[in-house]
């Protein structure tokens, strides 16, 4: 299994993907709504899986920051703006 961790912020939409292969690559994401949509780093996690570890399963772990993003980006989205 192979951990890969993202990193990420809602403002700037800056963010890093790093494997413990050693692979690591920097981007922002584009400006969709106010707020910069997540999922350009969680497709850069998974395209990378498919390339390079086609037979390993994935260790998803998000940094506290990029869960943030997530919540923000998800509540803009879904007009939820209370806890489950």
């Amino acid at each position: 299994m192979k951990k890969i961790a993202i990193d990420g912020t809602k403002m700037s939409g800056r963010y890093r993907v790093d494997c413990e292969c050693g692979m690591s690559c920097q981007g922002r994401a584009g400006r969709a709504t106010k707020v910069r949509s997540p999922a350009l780093p969680v497709a850069e996690a998974v395209a990378h899986m498919e390339l390079s570890h086609p037979d390993e399963q994935m260790d998803l772990v998000f940094s506290r920051m990029f869960v943030d993003w997530m919540m923000q980006y998800w509540g803009q989205m879904t007009n939820k703006h209370s806890k489950w």
